[in-house]
């Protein structure tokens, strides 16, 4: 008795079976030769699935659109679009990776720019932990003019306190540009 492959289900079934014992097919079989030539072929498949190689034409892998490979044109749009994804992520990280303080100078800036680094400045030299201190990004929700050279800020700043949490404090600073680059501090409640 030998197995073979059911002609409607390719299951494995007894060469001697009437019907497919699975989905009840006859088990027509020409002559006994075919039957062994394709058992034997179906165990070469087997084995040769076994190890990963799949049978196709010429032995190559199956290719989908994934897979396949770039063609000349492809190839460069890839690179250009990739080029162009890089160079807009860098960008946006230049743009929005300093705060106001790391990349101006107060000394220069004579507007709601300069109020607010003086703010923060008066207001870290206050603080129990002033290189803990995180300010909010950007001043222009913060900042307001009250005067010819004179600045009001209400704002908040993330510290550490004196057992080590962070707390959140508000504050209100005013600030006066006296000129020859000094600021004043008139009001700061914290």
């Amino acid at each position: 008795m030998a197995l073979i492959n059911c002609t409607e289900c390719e299951k494995e079934i007894s060469d001697k079976a009437n019907t497919c014992p699975h989905c009840g097919a006859p088990n027509v079989l020409p002559d006994r030769e075919e039957a062994q030539a394709r058992q034997k072929r179906f165990e070469l498949e087997r084995k040769l699935n076994s190890i990963g190689t799949k049978t196709t034409a010429k032995n190559k892998p199956p290719q989908n659109e994934l897979t396949r490979p770039l063609k000349a044109g492809e190839a460069v749009t890839a690179i250009v679009g990739g080029g162009i994804v890089v160079a807009v992520i860098v960008g946006i990280y230049i743009a929005f990776s300093g705060s106001p303080s790391s990349n101006t100078s107060p000394s220069t800036m004579h507007s709601e720019a300069g109020a607010w680094v003086m703010c923060q400045n008066f207001v870290e030299q206050r603080l129990r932990a002033p290189s803990t201190a995180k300010f909010p990004w950007g001043y222009r929700d913060y900042v307001s003019k009250i005067g010819a050279q004179k600045y009001k800020v209400d704002a908040y700043v993330d510290a550490e306190n004196a057992f080590g949490g962070t707390i959140r404090t508000e504050f209100q600073c005013t600030v006066s540009y006296i000129g020859n680059e000094k600021w004043r501090l008139d009001d700061l409640k914290m």
